[in-house]
Formats: structure tokens, C-alpha cells, sequence
């Protein structure tokens, strides 16, 4: 792993922390769905095919309750969603700690100046134009930023781990 790619880590950290709250909320909306259709308390419609090869249609209003020994659908979703709650709390987890990697590695950096530069181009992403007129520097220091603080990286804090 290059010393770009260990820095990209948070960037790619912020979209799977984004993705795994998108995918926890659409877990938790079928499963309300799904709950309330099954408990009866919203109507669904069950279609039949016939013989003749038509299709009937009934509303029903209520759902039948589980048989013995058997857990009733409602505990099967709500067990599922626990399940599911925990593997996206620790992928949560995962990356809050590679966020938190990277930054330890940008503080470790000794001058303000590179940590700056470091900060908005890997947490903030912006572009090295963008960075450069943040900063207030033209291209060459820019580049001379950035190498001196990618050595300090590789020397120093990424060294056990590259």
C-alpha cells in the first residue's frame, strides 16, 4: 500500500459509513412495511391463478398467525434486522477506525503548513488546483509540500504498516 492510498483510506471510510446508514435505513423501512402487513395492520392483496388461467383477487385484511413451535414472521424480521444492525455496526466501526488512522498520521506530521495541505486534498478531497489556492501557493510548492510530508509519512508513521 502506497502512502496515497493509505491517506485515500478516509475518503473511502466516509463512503462506507455513508453507504452502510443508507442500506441500515432501507433495512429498517421493509422491515416496518413487512411488519405491518403481517401483523394485519395494513391490507395487502393476494392474487390467485386459476385453473382457467385467470388471476382473482382478494383483499385480506389480516395475516395468519404462526403455527405451533414455529416463530411468528414479525420475530423473524425483527431478529434478521438485529442481525443485520450488528454486521453494519461493525463495518461502521471499521471505518471510524481507518478515519481515525489517517488523521493520527496527517497530526503526525510536524509542520501546520503540510498538515494543512494533507487535510483538505485526503479528508476534504479537494483537487490540487484547489488545495494550491487554498493554501495560497503556486504548483511547484505545492509539490514540495507534499513530498516533504509523504517522506515524513513513509519514515515515520507508515513505516510498520507499508
Amino acid at each position: 500500500m502506497t502512502v496515497v492510498e493509505y491517506m485515500w483510506r478516509y475518503r473511502d471510510a466516509l463512503c462506507v459509513q455513508a453507504r452502510v446508514l443508507r442500506e441500515l435505513a432501507e433495512l429498517r423501512d421493509r422491515a416496518e412495511g413487512l411488519r405491518g402487513a403481517l401483523s394485519g395492520g395494513v391490507p395487502y392483496t393476494l392474487r390467485t391463478k386459476q385453473k382457467d388461467g385467470t388471476v382473482r383477487s382478494e383483499d385480506a385484511q389480516t395475516f395468519m398467525p404462526p403455527a405451533k413451535g414455529k416463530r411468528a414472521p414479525t420475530e423473524a424480521i425483527d431478529a434478521y434486522l438485529d442481525e443485520e444492525e450488528a454486521t453494519l455496526r461493525a463495518v461502521t466501526e471499521q471505518a471510524v477506525a481507518a478515519r481515525h488512522e489517517v488523521q493520527t498520521a496527517i497530526c503526525s506530521v510536524p509542520d501546520p503548513r503540510y498538515q494543512r495541505l494533507l487535510s483538505l486534498r485526503y479528508i476534504e478531497g479537494m483537487r490540487w488546483a484547489a488545495v494550491e489556492s487554498e493554501l495560497e501557493v503556486d504548483h511547484a510548492t505545492g509539490v514540495r509540500w507534499y513530498d516533504a510530508a509523504r517522506k515524513h509519512l513513509e519514515r515515520n508513521h507508515l513505516k510498520n504498516i507499508l
